[in-house]
């Protein structure tokens, strides 16, 4: 069975790349990054860019797929 499960894979990739900087220092892995960026560190281009509008693709085929779906009469 294939299936898009865009909402879970977006709501996990959220949680992996947050939008706004972090300040947990409970994380037990890594070292502290040697860097200044402007934005701080960040994820908002990547969800600005890719998650929010792979988000609105996936509504806009959702939408088409029913409006499809209620013209012919027909599912499957």
């Amino acid at each position: 069975m294939v299936q898009l499960d865009i909402d879970a894979s977006l709501a996990k990739l959220g949680e992996i790349f947050p939008m706004t900087e972090t300040d947990d220092e409970n994380l037990d892995f890594g070292e502290p990054c040697t860097y200044e960026s402007a934005e701080g560190q960040s994820y908002l281009q990547e969800h600005l860019l890719i998650f929010q509008p792979m988000a609105r693709l996936y509504d806009l085929i959702r939408r088409i797929s029913s409006a499809v779906t209620h013209n012919i009469g027909a599912l499957g």
